[in-house]
């Protein structure tokens, strides 16, 4: 948290909290109405004495226990005689702090295992409620405002301490409840309390505000003083500076508000500090707002001081994340509602729609999405007064949770997809940015319209109740029958329940049309109950557009639905009726023309009521059902209120004609760019006819086993050649003199339709049979084809091997498939080679070609391969990625493979076996710990080092030879295989393969270092990632191994050589190189102990002629190779010294005892270089 240190002298804040009060002024309207009056005059409300709780009071650390002001005022009161119940929440004949809290019942009181009024996280949930915030509006900035209570909150909290959660003291020696600005809900800023005064005040302590908040929550407030007032010793002692924060030069809140925030959230809360002329450091906090309405008028009465203007409607939707995340939505809505229901202006509502929240703050570590819901309450702060404040409840969570909404369709306009009924929007909710003439808000005069009202049930364990519903119906339209035609005579619309499974409808009458007191049209209603989720009522009435005079507003009208355990309203929505456009004739509504001929229709647009011709008007053809935009001319002036159109009709023979040889009805209308459509002027056209239609068959006479089909195939042309839909032809075929009729798929014109018809032998006779077959368009009919069969009783029978005929494969090798076939009265098979085993795979990537194979004994035996089996070493990487790609390469691939056999042999063909090879999707991983390969020779030592590994295969076995192993390098494009398939072990999911690549192909390089990658692909196409190698052609090679070393221990000293300790090993490793090296003293011998004490000694080199040579002047050669050679050498150069030649350590002089060290530099050198 950031300190903001602010200066200050207690003498002079001292002086003005003495003006402040001598200055206090308290405003009351006198005019105001009484509690009583304002109870009484109520809204309609739900019960909800059973469904909440109220704890009866609150601990304190010492004292009697703070009283929970909340209490139920129920329905019929003698004091009050309130039509419905009430909770109110702060009292005005109470003390100056009051706290008070609410919440939904968590459990069911009958049954502890279940849940009961409860806030559900995963569901839309919505509150509607009525608040009263008292009699007077406080305003800060007006010295003589008359004051009001602190405010209420709705709260959704997963608190662990339930229904007993409230806002307390943030120090653990002081707990007692904070009321004043808390709300109940927010941290408390006071850390301290005195009794006598039961006063909560400031002793300079930081806090941490969440501690004394209630917990995993969000809090809705509705604040009715702004708390700015800065923390100020011995004037102030109190922390009142919640509302205080400002943002980018602004108060974060203006007046009376209302936002929302995370109580139990340190972030929600800011921290500052002030010091007494005396150095005491006080603290004070602001609180960070979000979703903010400013400047409203909660309490108190703006023009309206009646009891009718005292309670403000609310309305609280909740929108769960879509996505599984913790992004929800909340909207909330103020004085949305007029006191009879009716909405208020949309454009007048105080609203914040779809605001984010995160509800992981609410849900907690336990991440419960079964959470509490309440509202709290609390007055105290320093310009607080007790006040009367109340809410009562149309809709409450988890009881009865509904969406009521309503819609009007223009059913007389096509909508964008160009279907008629066209949605209105509500005029009432037209954004700044939009204008009235805009077509969404419009209708056409004598236009058909369809009022939608629906309730969705969304949760709740009660149901609604029985709805007495009140619909007042819109003006300047007549509701009347035939505006549907689906619908009964006298039936203008209908009641319709849907579960989701089931529709139930119920008409609703003209004579349900009644006239209330003030002779507005209404309808009564008794709608049944909804009480399961996604449950939809809808009412639908029908009418036409009626205005006496266009353009004209047709105002919203409201709607009602009142029960037991639900109230709503809801408005229909506005919109505006303009003229309406008509269609006329001037030309001949019957035309005769030939199939080649292009013709014209005409007529005049106006609109009814004299309107001047829009410009953007557009004419429209319906050609035998078919809807296109028209060609031609339509002629319109500027102020002209009439046009004529001439439209371009196209000749039948036009490919992208719609009309037809024959009688064609042809519609024309208007449409202009108020979507408002005209009348239809119909055409009939008659169109002379011109071709035939010919049909053929290569085959007419089949001869089958009564439980075979037979395939009859017919080919349809035109006989000047023609292209046309299928969907225009239909085929008769009339078997043994029955007839049946068959239609054609396909969007496509062609030139050539093909038309096969499967026959199944034991719909016909055994013995001969005959099938005339036909076909026509609608207006011909062709020439007749007399199919011949002749059925027998005898069958060609194929079974499976159980055994075979479905298989999971476990590893990459052919799949064995087998089975027998034979004829059903066991007679020899006919034909030179056998019958004729044909076989087609199905994978998932489609069908392939099918494989023909012969057998004369009466056997299966299918030996199907995955798609690489039958590739070669060397394979190019480009076709085998193509076979992969290409579904109709043969052979199994991974997933599902299918597998349809059938037998032929020359007359009989046998039924289809469907065998199913399943092979698992696998993810094949390549790895190595030999990313480095060094070679003496380009034929030699070429052996990468791989582990091959099926990750999700765990029974899965692997072979080298059923893989492809493709190398690349930085000097080739592409891949080469090298795999020779020698190695067929199988090995368990993983294995360790040893590989091998030419040099020459890889076009590798002895001169520098090589990089090459390797990739693998199995029998059935599965690829592995990528590894890289480093490959190094070594020509020599030179390295020292040596060690740490010591000499033997001497005894003070003196002048003389000292022996090696135990066995140097100093070994030079030499592959086709000759070599020197050289050894050097290059520090002194210290004594460990003391850095600064020097051994007088050196090393010295003694060869084997007795020489000695000084290691500390310069560095001496100690040994060399002379020869070299293509073989690996190590020498071990000390292991050639006796113990008194090599190294030593001459000795000078008499040294200090303990143990000294020193440093020896080794120098091998190439002495080729």
């Amino acid at each position: 948290m950031k300190k903001k240190k602010l200066c200050v002298i207690a003498l002079a804040l001292f002086f003005v909290s003495f003006l402040f009060g001598f200055l206090e002024i308290n405003n009351v309207l006198a005019a105001a109405p009484t509690k009583e009056e304002v109870y009484r005059a109520a809204p309609e409300g739900i019960d909800v004495k059973e469904f909440l709780t109220l704890p009866e009071e609150y601990s304190r650390k010492e004292g009697e226990p703070f009283k929970n002001q909340a209490t139920i005022i129920e329905k019929g009161n003698s004091t009050y005689n309130n039509p419905t119940e009430i909770i109110q929440m702060l009292d005005s004949g109470g003390e100056q702090n009051q706290i008070a809290a609410f919440w939904g019942t968590y459990k069911d009181p009958n049954d502890d295992s279940k849940y009961y009024n409860y806030f559900d996280l995963t569901k839309r949930q919505t509150i509607s409620a009525w608040i009263y915030l008292g009699d007077t509006f406080y305003d800060e900035t007006d010295s003589e405002s008359g004051k009001t209570s602190d405010g209420i909150a709705l709260v959704i909290q997963n608190d662990s301490r339930g229904d007993l959660a409230i806002a307390r003291g943030a120090r653990p020696e002081f707990e007692d409840p904070a009321y004043g600005e808390t709300l109940g809900v927010w941290g408390s800023g006071q850390d301290d309390y005195i009794a006598a005064k039961n006063t909560l005040f400031n002793t300079g302590t930081v806090l941490d505000l969440t501690s004394g908040a209630i917990e995993n929550s969000l809090a809705l407030e509705f604040d009715t003083i702004r708390n700015a007032n800065k923390f100020v010793m011995y004037t102030n002692s109190v922390d009142d500076f919640f509302d205080g924060l400002s943002t980018s030069g602004s108060d974060m809140v203006k007046g009376q508000h209302i936002a929302f925030g995370y109580p139990g959230e340190r972030s929600t809360y800011e921290e500052f500090m002030e010091k007494s002329f005396f150095g005491e450091e006080y603290f004070y906090y602001g609180l960070n707002h979000q979703g903010q309405i400013h400047n409203l008028y909660l309490s108190g009465y703006d023009y309206d001081e009646s009891a009718n203007n005292s309670w403000r409607h609310i309305t609280v939707d909740y929108t769960p994340p879509t996505d599984g995340s913790n992004s929800a939505h909340i909207s909330y809505i103020y004085n949305d509602k007029n006191y009879d229901g009716t909405a208020k202006s949309y454009r007048n509502w105080d609203k914040r729609i779809n605001q984010e929240i995160d509800i992981s703050k609410i849900k907690g570590t336990d991440g419960n999405t079964k959470v509490r819901w309440g509202f709290t309450a609390a007055t105290g702060s320093p310009n607080s007064v007790p006040k009367d404040y109340a809410i009562l409840f149309q809709q409450m969570p988890n009881v009865a949770n509904a969406d009521a909404s309503t819609s009007l369709y223009d059913l007389s306009q096509y909508d964008s997809s160009g279907k008629l009924g066209r949605k209105i929007s509500d005029l009432d909710k037209k954004e700044t940015t939009e204008s009235k003439d805009d077509p969404k808000f419009n209708v056409s005069n004598k236009d058909k319209l369809r009022f939608d009202y629906d309730i969705i049930y969304n949760s709740g364990f009660t149901g609604t109740g029985e709805l007495t519903t009140i619909i007042n119906l819109p003006e300047q339209v007549d509701f009347k029958p035939g505006i549907n035609e689906d619908l009964a005579d006298d039936t203008i619309g209908q009641i319709i329940y849907s579960d989701g499974d089931n529709d139930k409808t119920t008409d609703i009458s003209v004579s349900d049309i009644t006239t209330d007191s003030d002779g507005n049209q209404i309808i009564n209603l008794k709608l049944d109950s909804l009480k399961f989720e996604n449950e939809k009522l809808s009412v639908q009435l029908y009418g036409q557009a009626n205005a006496q005079k266009t353009p004209t507003t047709v105002a919203n009208k409201h709607i009602s639905y009142k029960g037991q355990y639900y109230i709503d309203d809801a408005m229909s929505p506005s919109f505006i009726i303009n003229d309406s456009l008509e269609a006329e004739n001037t030309d001949e509504l019957t035309k005769d023309v030939a199939y080649e001929d292009n013709f014209n229709l005409s007529g005049k647009l106006k609109y009814t009521n004299g309107s001047k011709m829009d410009n953007d008007t557009k004419i429209y053809t319906v050609i035998n059902g078919k809807t296109r935009l028209a060609n031609g001319s339509l002629m319109i002036a500027n102020d002209e209120l009439s046009a004529d159109f001439d439209i371009s009709m196209i000749s039948a023979s036009t490919n992208n004609s719609w009309l037809n040889v024959g009688e064609n009805k042809v519609q024309v209308y208007a449409v202009d760019s108020m979507n408002r459509v005209s009348n239809s002027i119909e055409y009939t056209i008659n169109v002379a006819d011109f071709t035939s239609i010919i049909i053929t068959t290569d085959k007419l006479n089949y001869s089958i086993y009564m439980k075979e089909n037979v395939l009859l195939e017919t080919s349809l042309k035109y006989a000047n050649n023609e292209s046309f839909y299928p969907t225009e032809i239909v085929w008769h075929f009339v078997t043994n003199g029955e007839e049946t009729t068959y239609l054609n798929e396909g969007s496509e014109s062609l030139d050539l339709l093909r038309f096969d018809k499967s026959i199944e032998g034991t719909n016909l006779e055994v013995g001969k049979n005959t099938i005339d077959v036909y076909a026509t368009d609608g207006v011909r009919k062709s020439n007749t084809l007399t199919y011949t069969i002749d059925v027998s009783e005898k069958e060609l029978i194929a079974e499976a091997d159980e055994e075979t005929q479905n298989i999971t494969v476990n590893n990459n090798d052919p799949v064995n498939l087998s089975g027998l076939f034979y004829y059903s009265d066991d007679s020899e098979f006919t034909g030179e080679n056998g019958a004729r085993v044909s076989y087609i795979i199905k994978t998932e990537l489609g069908e392939q070609e099918p494989v023909t194979v012969y057998d004369a004994e009466g056997k299966i035996n299918l030996e199907i391969n995955p798609i690489l089996n039958n590739e070669t070493i060397g394979n190019d990487f480009i076709s085998i990625n193509k076979e992969i790609e290409d579904g109709k390469h043969p052979g199994l691939r991974e997933g599902k493979n299918e597998i349809y056999v059938t037998i032929q042999d020359g007359t009989y063909t046998s039924n289809t076996l469907v065998y199913t090879i399943n092979v698992p999707k696998l993810h094949s991983q390549i790895t190595t710990d030999s990313p480095v390969i060094t070679v003496r020779s380009i034929f030699k030592g070429n052996i990468p080092k791989y582990t091959y590994t099926y990750v999700n295969g765990e029974d899965y076995y692997i072979s080298q030879s059923n893989l492809y192993e493709f190398y690349s390098s930085s000097n080739i494009d592409g891949y080469i295989d090298f795999n020779q398939r020698r190695n067929s072990e199988k090995f368990l999911q993983t294995a360790d393969f040893e590989s091998f690549f030419d040099w020459v192909e890889l076009k590798l390089s002895t001169s520098e270092e090589n990089n090459i990658s390797l990739m693998t692909y199995d029998n059935y196409g599965r690829k592995s990632n990528t590894i890289n190698y480093s490959v190094i052609y070594q020509k020599k090679d030179l390295s020292l191994d040596v060690e740490d070393y010591r000499f033997n221990p001497v005894n003070l000293g003196g002048k003389k050589l000292v022996s090696r300790e135990g066995d140097w090993d100093v070994k030079v490793n030499s592959y086709n190189a000759k070599w020197q090296l050289f050894a050097q003293q290059t520090s002194d011998f210290v004594l460990e102990s003391n850095f600064n004490t020097v051994m007088n000694a050196g090393m010295v080199f003694k060869d084997e002629n007795d020489g000695v040579r000084s290691l500390i002047d310069e560095k001496q050669l100690i040994a060399y190779d002379s020869t070299g050679g293509k073989v690996d050498k190590v020498t071990d150069v000390a292991d050639a010294w006796d113990s008194d030649e090599g190294i030593l350590l001459q000795l000078n002089g008499l040294n200090l005892p303990g143990e000294y060290s020193s440093e020896l530099t080794w120098t091998l050198v190439d002495s080729d270089m």
